[in-house]
């Protein structure tokens, strides 16, 4: 065995939210977690991320197969029951970075809709996308991570990155430069999607319903 298959993640909840109970007798340093799983960082170059449902270490597996041959994809090194060893990206979260710089360059703008044009072309079905799992490399490329769900539902569009781009005042900078860089993708969006609401969702008269896959 090796020593990091003693770190052990259990889905809970707490006080009426889903959470994780992580249990982490190894050195390796947790670098993210969610409610479905934990990373931890191995080495300079490799980190694991460990789930309490092995199914979603297996749908995350079978995405990154997929998308192998996507530049802001990880490499995955090794497949477990309930881990995945694969690339660790040096950066910070796109998050963070707009918390300190209080701006969206268009070039990042440009590579967010680069991979939702590849991540439908390979046959996502949610495109799933948060600013926390979108990596801000040193050399300013942009890495995606987490793409354990992207099968679960039938939901072509990025509903939870408008939401966090309109909670930090840059929804009407991203649409405009998406408007500049992709028309048609822009016209899709306006069409299908309710920029108006407060939380925004679904254009009602549309017909349609998030799918459970």
């Amino acid at each position: 065995m090796s020593d990091f298959e003693l770190i052990k993640v259990e889905r809970v909840v707490r006080k009426g939210k889903k959470t994780l109970n992580i249990y982490n007798p190894t050195p390796y340093k947790l670098i993210g977690h969610g409610v479905r799983g934990a990373v931890f960082q191995l080495d300079e170059h490799r980190c694991v991320k460990v789930s309490a449902n092995p199914k979603d270490s297996s749908r995350e597996a079978e995405a990154l197969e997929i998308a192998k041959n996507l530049r802001f994809m990880p490499k995955v090194y090794e497949v477990g029951t309930n881990y995945i060893i694969m690339e660790f990206f040096k950066g910070v979260k796109l998050s963070s970075y707009i918390k300190e710089k209080k701006t969206l360059p268009e070039d990042y703008s440009r590579q967010i809709v680069e991979c939702i044009r590849a991540m439908k072309e390979i046959g996502f079905t949610k495109i799933k996308l948060k600013l926390s799992q979108i990596i801000v490399t040193e050399n300013e490329e942009l890495k995606f991570v987490d793409h354990s769900g992207v099968f679960t539902e039938d939901q072509p569009y990025p509903l939870q990155l408008f939401n966090q781009f309109k909670k930090v005042k840059l929804l009407d900078v991203f649409l405009e430069h998406v408007r500049k860089l992709d028309a048609d993708l822009y016209s899709e969006w306006k069409q299908h999607v309710d920029f108006s609401k407060k939380k925004i969702e679904l254009v009602e008269k549309e017909g349609y319903e998030k799918k459970r896959i």
